[in-house]
């Protein structure tokens, strides 16, 4: 490995025990109990995988998506949703459009949503 992949391998590895910590504060405050099912809505795969990891470690279930439209199908599928974490700003509209949609198909679920930037 030359020194700009370590450099970079250095990088991600800050990102994503950032990204891990921001995730554990926002786990922490919101106070979910073990078991309880966890909507992750980002477009980024990193940003995805490093939350989808993280929540079994704190006993919660999570769907991981990558688009405000699966969401909204994992939803209307009738999926059990606790808590929703989503991406402000993302190709589909992010936050804002996930908060319209899901105002029509599940309404209780917008006071249960976190929104990361």
């Amino acid at each position: 490995m030359d020194a700009f992949e370590q450099l970079q391998h250095i990088i991600n590895s800050q990102q994503q025990e950032a990204q891990q910590a921001k995730l554990r504060r926002t786990l922490d405050e919101v106070r979910l109990q073990p078991g309880q099912r966890l909507l992750i809505i980002d477009d980024e795969v990193d940003v995805l995988d490093v939350l989808g990891s993280t929540a079994p470690a704190y006993a919660f279930d999570p769907i991981v998506v990558s688009s405000v439209a699966q969401a909204v199908r994992v939803v209307t599928e009738g999926h059990a949703i606790d808590v929703v974490v989503c991406d402000m700003s993302m190709p589909d509209g992010g936050a804002e459009a996930w908060l319209r949609a899901v105002a029509t198909h599940r309404p209780e679920l917008a006071a249960k949503t976190i929104v990361i930037t």
